[in-house]
């Protein structure tokens, strides 16, 4: 079965992106780096609440809650 992601349209470009991310960047303050992702802790694509969110640097193998400044 595939996950289902809300996708959300960013209302100054029109660009329609996952909501997930979206809040991501919005709790980082910064754009999502290459490589960085965004998992759901509880496996549920559709719970985009922030204590939901884990950030993950694919590069580094290094995770954790997305907090400002960190990932």
């Amino acid at each position: 079965m595939r996950k289902k992601y809300l996708k959300i349209r960013d209302h100054r470009t029109g660009i329609i992106g996952l909501a997930h991310r979206q809040v991501a960047v919005t709790l980082l303050g910064r754009s999502l780096l290459p490589g960085e992702v965004v998992h759901h802790l509880d496996g549920d694509s559709t719970n985009n609440a922030p204590e939901n969110l884990l950030g993950l640097c694919c590069l580094n193998w290094r995770y954790g809650r997305l907090t400002a400044g960190v990932v």
